[in-house]
């Protein structure tokens, strides 16, 4: 996830825009163009893409490598670029931003057909006993192998022309769907999928059957003309004067009328009757769902999710729940999300390091900085990161699967009659805000938060093993420093390795029959165990090779299912002390 934050008019939608154009969604107007540039100046855009394929066909049937065939960027990303001209911008060239051959014999290898390598083959005296001659990879492999050097450099190769556009055309299968949501999207009743997402879906699915449909109407429109055709044959012996003035006339049907679908509330509220908010909400997994079709048949390898301004319209509390559900669609692999906002709220339920700062900076031309200890506090101030009326306490804990950790055990425990504040409700009234910070820039943010001017907890994860000190004992030191100058503030590491160790086995166990896994052992594991790995390779070990999990879906598992099952008992067998009930005591005496 990357979040894009910044004032309005900063270029955070300008960038989302453009990857929308890049992805072949939209189409520049005139407008698009910088207003330094001459009207007909070219308009490029640049992507770079990493968790390549292993294998690419570039050549049918022979499979080579992106790295073999030289067409990576120095730091061994795929880099494409995209040339638009004219004076209404449309694109007219592709290339792949590559550290390229630039030898006069190797450079346009890619663009040869077979007959043209051989003889480039001959040309530089190239060995081709045992190559393969019918494979043009093979071929380009031992013009290479005979040229010493082929001065690489960083070059645009060319996609598009002559047998290059065939490499263009196995590179563009290879890339994610983008499926953008914008915040100016009409919302209001007039907009058609504001008033009934499923009228679209209804008109999607027409259009994909538009053919058959088309056969439908053939058929029985040519059934229909024969009775026609037959009724005026008898009417002309009766009265052929009458039968002249007369004609069939068959209209062809409006076939998304023919069908009634909607979303209604368990009252009978119809989608477009109901509040702004909930509207979007509805919208915006509307698009989720569309998009996710689009991966499905097109068979993309992943998807980019682009969101503008979620916050739009939303209480506070469906903000974090929409931030939340979509930080869950990154346990998909080869998902990305990219959203966009200009209010603290979003920015402060995020890790640090996924932060991007956009500025307007000299002559007006946008900056992206990450965020770190240079310009948190600019950052801060722009946004407005100011006390909010009904925050109490800020939670501020190490990673995002710490965050369901908590909430789920303390439901858990509530649930078995322990007294444990209620964290879900708390944070849905707005009184409590959990914030990851994200382990490598935690330190940076355990000092920097004072301006929120609110009590914060602070829990960490141990990490390291006794007798070594906790990993980040120099963050907590420096909460605590404040908290002896007499600020609100407090922190505290875990005895055990990390959260998840303190998921009783049982309750792992339990969860994982309900969801018909294998249960991987019946003692509980050791306080220094690594859990999430432990569990992951257990599970692999039973699991067929197409259900292997890995250690994000593990940790996730863990941290949602296998913490709801747990109970009183369950954490007193693993936390005789009482540790967890006392972060969630401290939490209580903090709110009051």
């Amino acid at each position: 996830m990357t979040v894009l934050v910044g004032r309005n008019d900063a270029g955070k939608s300008a960038l989302l825009d453009a990857l929308n154009v890049f992805f072949g969604n939209a189409k520049l107007d005139t407008d698009d163009r910088s207003k330094h540039a001459d009207e007909d100046a070219e308009i490029t855009i640049t992507c770079e893409f990493e968790n390549l394929p292993a294998t690419i066909d570039i050549d049918a049937g022979n499979p080579t490598t992106l790295q073999d065939e030289l067409l990576l960027t120095a730091g061994g990303r795929l880099g494409i670029k995209k040339v638009f001209k004219g004076k209404t911008p449309v694109l007219k060239s592709a290339f792949a931003v590559a550290h390229h051959p630039t030898h006069q014999h190797a450079g346009d290898l890619l663009a040869l057909k077979r007959t043209q390598l051989k003889e480039r083959a001959q040309a530089v005296g190239a060995n081709l006993n045992g190559v393969n001659q019918t494979k043009n990879a093979e071929l380009r492999a031992a013009i290479r192998g005979v040229i010493p050097d082929l001065q690489l450099q960083s070059v645009d190769v060319p996609l598009d022309k002559e047998d290059a556009k065939t490499i263009g055309e196995k590179i563009e299968a290879l890339m994610p769907v983008f499926a953008l949501f914008k915040s100016d999207r009409d919302s209001k009743d007039g907009d058609e999928e504001a008033q009934n997402p499923l009228n679209a879906a209804v008109a999607a699915a027409l259009k994909d059957k538009q053919n058959e449909l088309d056969q439908v109407f053939e058929y029985v429109s040519t059934e229909v003309q024969k009775i026609a055709d037959a009724t005026l044959a008898k009417l002309r012996q009766m009265d052929a004067t009458l039968a002249n003035q007369l004609q069939s006339r068959f209209e062809k049907p409006t076939w998304n009328k023919l069908f009634k679908a909607s979303i209604v509330s368990d009252s009978g509220i119809p989608v477009n009757k109901r509040g702004s908010g909930v509207r979007r909400l509805i919208l915006i997994n509307f698009f989720r769902a569309k998009a996710e079709r689009l991966v499905s048949e097109r068979k993309a390898p992943s998807v980019i999710y682009a969101v503008e301004e979620p916050e739009t319209s939303q209480h506070p509390s469906n903000q974090r729940l929409l931030v939340r559900a979509l930080q869950e669609l990154l346990q998909s692999d080869g998902c990305q999300v990219l959203l966009t906002t200009h209010t603290p709220i979003l920015a402060r339920v995020v890790e640090a390091r996924l932060l991007r700062y956009v500025k307007v900076g000299i002559g007006g031309v946008p900056v992206i900085e990450p965020v770190d200890q240079n310009n948190w506090q600019t950052l801060a101030h722009s946004l407005g990161v100011l006390p909010e009326t009904t925050v109490q306490l800020f939670i501020f804990v190490e990673g995002k699967h710490d965050i369901p950790f908590l909430m789920n055990l303390a439901d858990a425990l509530r649930a078995d009659g322990a007294n444990v504040p209620d964290l879900r409700q708390l944070e849905l009234d707005g009184r409590i805000i959990f914030a990851p910070l994200g382990g490598s820039n935690l330190l940076l943010w355990t000092n920097r938060t004072r301006h929120l001017l609110k009590p914060e907890f602070h829990l960490y994860d141990r990490d390291n093993t006794p007798p070594a000190d906790p990993k980040y004992k120099q963050a907590i030191d420096e909460v605590m420093n404040r908290a002896a100058a007499g600020e609100p503030v407090h922190a505290v590491c875990t005895n055990k390795k990390e959260m998840e160790n303190y998921v009783h086995i049982d309750a792992i166990n339990e969860a994982l029959l309900a969801t018909g896994l294998p249960s991987p052992r019946n003692v509980n594991y050791a306080d220094t165990d690594d859990v999430p790995d432990a569990l992951t390779q257990e599970l692999n070990a039973a699991l067929p090779a197409h259900g292997k999990w890995n250690e994000a879906v593990t940790k996730t598992f863990l941290n949602n299912q296998a913490v709801s099952k747990m109970n009183q008992a369950r954490l007193a067998a693993l936390d005789p002390g009482g540790e967890v009930l006392g972060w969630f005591q401290r939490i209580e005496q903090m709110l009051q």
